[in-house]
């Protein structure tokens, strides 16, 4: 024998050969070796369980408004804004914009208030609502 030499199993003598699959069946990698993994892979399933819930209730909410649902959306210049559901009836919704654009998503909540909302109140019809939502136009809505 000689040391630091590598052996391939093919070059070893019976002996040896025997230690090395003794060796080999006996040791194992730990389980925090794949922790890691593990953790990441529990995250991605938590995240798309969270998705999938919030898309159920979004669509419940398009589907059944309520009076005071307040609709995030993206207008026509690329900003965001908000609209409120002022009154709900069978087949519309009279609806009240807010005054105010943000240029980022994340700052709707900035203007989200209600003295940020016209006085003037417009009908749409819920199939109009639907079709923003489904175009990606609405983003995401609040319900109180």
């Amino acid at each position: 024998m000689q040391c630091n030499t590598t052996f391939k199993p093919k070059e070893m003598n019976e002996e040896l050969k025997r230690a090395y699959k003794r060796t080999k069946s006996e040791s194992k990698r730990p389980i925090w070796h794949f922790l890691g993994l593990i953790i990441i892979l529990l995250l991605t399933l938590f995240v798309l369980f969270a998705g999938q819930a919030d898309s159920k209730k979004e669509l419940n909410y398009i589907n059944t408004p309520l009076q005071g649902d307040v609709y995030k959306y993206k207008t026509e210049l690329r900003h965001y804004s908000t609209l409120k559901v002022v009154e709900v009836q069978a087949d519309s919704l009279y609806i009240s914009y807010n005054n105010y654009e943000v240029s980022k998503r994340s700052r709707v909540y900035e203007i989200n208030v209600d003295s940020c909302y016209a006085s003037d109140v417009y009908v749409v019809s819920k199939k109009e609502i639907k079709d923003m939502h489904t175009a990606g136009t609405i983003y995401d809505i609040k319900r109180k």
